[in-house]
């Protein structure tokens, strides 16, 4: 493949390829080779995750919770973290109201009988 097929297919437009210096012509080259490299780590890691979690919701116990994104891209998901743990407080400690209602109501449920 020429330096110019390479170009055009890079995203140059003929006037543009013509217009630009061999350095420019390169630099873009490059850049856009840097750009097809990252693209494609960037689909093996996205492919690679979805197979993990696959394979972690295949292979776990009934029951157990399924993972979360923030496991994966802790950076890209702090704040929905965050929201999922004060959801997570907030459930506990509504459930240890409740069983401290229970158990405060049959306790007085038991003085007012003697027992």
């Amino acid at each position: 493949m020429s330096v110019y097929d390479s170009a055009l297919s890079s995203g140059f437009t003929p006037d543009e390829f013509w217009d630009s210096s061999p350095v420019e012509i390169y630099d873009r080259l490059n850049g856009f080779r840097k750009r097809q490299e990252q693209d494609q780590r960037a689909a093996i890691i996205r492919d690679f995750v979805l197979a993990e979690v696959i394979a972690r919701e295949v292979l776990s116990e009934k029951g157990a919770h399924p993972p979360k994104p923030w496991e994966y891209y802790p950076q890209l998901f702090r704040d929905e973290k965050k929201a999922y743990e004060e959801k997570i407080a907030a459930d506990e400690m509504e459930t240890a109201k409740e069983n401290r209602r229970a158990y405060m109501q049959e306790f007085n449920r038991r003085k007012q009988l003697g027992l």
